[in-house]
């Protein structure tokens, strides 16, 4: 396998990142809630990524029907999403939530076969199969002896 740094490097940070807004508001949510973590990271986000992409340069022209789908993307593809994720990791726990979420390719992979009428392959196969074997290994639990 030929893997460039970048790639590298960009993969193992997504894995970091997925991580830590796992394990890290845990305590937050606990005393505030899930929602008002939520909108201050989106509001931390979205003016540090303005400022880093200069969005005032950008000449972007709207209709309506072009403001409502950035709406439903912003509302419910991002702040009612990323919620309902946090109110799950709160309910029950980072780790079960993660491999849930991990389940998330998978289910992609099965909508762009049935719904797109991509082919699936024996890679898409064999990646799979290692998603959901270390979905179900990291739950086993041993029986106490």
């Amino acid at each position: 396998m030929i893997l460039s740094f970048e790639g590298l490097f960009w993969g193992v940070m997504a894995g970091l990142a997925a991580s830590f807004y796992s394990l890290l508001p845990r305590h937050i949510m606990n005393k505030y809630g899930s929602l008002i973590p939520t909108g201050y990271a989106m509001i931390i986000g979205g003016v540090v990524l303005g400022i880093i992409g200069r969005v005032w340069n950008i000449s972007v022209s709207l209709d309506i029907y072009g403001y409502l789908a950035m709406a439903g993307i912003i509302v419910i593809g991002t702040v009612l999403a990323f919620s309902m994720y946090l109110i799950g990791v709160n309910l029950i726990g980072p780790m079960r939530a993660s491999l849930i979420a991990a389940v998330e390719p998978l289910s992609a992979t099965i909508c762009m076969c049935l719904w797109l009428h991509s082919p699936f392959t024996l890679m898409d196969v064999l990646g799979f199969i290692m998603v959901m074997s270390t979905i179900f290994i990291l739950s086993y639990k041993k029986k106490a002896s």
